[in-house]
């Protein structure tokens, strides 16, 4: 199975364990199936990211420091992790202005983007992966085109910004808690 095929089985598990918690989050304070359908694809993309970096679950972290701080030093080398790291963060730069009016700001949707790559490239710290200027970069390159995209499309949603931090805690918690044990359950299915 390869690096998409593994990444859609992660995001599946965590899928099956975020929806029936934005159900109940939806009838206890939302009260709004539109908005919980959006966040849930939301909810969905991050747990692809989260799958697609290789975020190490509870018991499965390592430290080993791989680190690059040099900006662009390499990167044309490996021009197709660069282009990927792009295009993984331009839903992102899409999904995030069409939901929350906080971030139909250029600056503001950069920020989050540095800062949600950021976090990233610290957690690979504690994984077999490797941090990298460059991703932080390429990343918020994504997301800047992603914008650029969202900018273009007529829907947009007003949510209110604490509940992107609401849901993006809550999908990093299922992702590094709950989701690799029932992946892992899947896993063996599989194989």
């Amino acid at each position: 199975m390869g690096r998409i095929g593994a990444a859609a089985l992660e995001m599946g598990a965590a899928a099956v364990i975020l929806l029936p918690l934005l159900l109940v989050v939806n009838a206890v304070y939302w009260h709004n199936l539109r908005k919980t359908a959006g966040y849930f694809v939301f909810a969905c993309y991050l747990a692809a990211v989260c799958a697609l970096v290789g975020l190490p679950g509870v018991g499965n972290f390592h430290w080993e420091l791989n680190l690059n701080i040099v900006p662009f030093a390499g990167m044309a080398a490996d021009a197709e992790n660069a282009v990927l790291n792009v295009l993984l963060f331009v839903p992102l730069g899409l999904l995030a202005p069409l939901l929350w009016p906080d971030l139909r700001s250029l600056r503001r949707l950069a920020l989050l983007a540095l800062a949600f790559s950021g976090l990233i490239e610290v957690l690979q710290i504690f994984t077999f992966r490797a941090s990298d200027i460059n991703d932080l970069i390429t990343n918020t390159l994504g997301a800047v085109i992603g914008f650029g995209l969202a900018r273009l499309l007529p829907w947009r949603a007003n949510n209110p910004l604490r509940e992107l931090w609401l849901l993006a805690a809550l999908t990093l918690a299922v992702m590094m808690l709950a989701q690799p044990p029932l992946a892992g359950l899947l896993w063996q299915a599989v194989l």
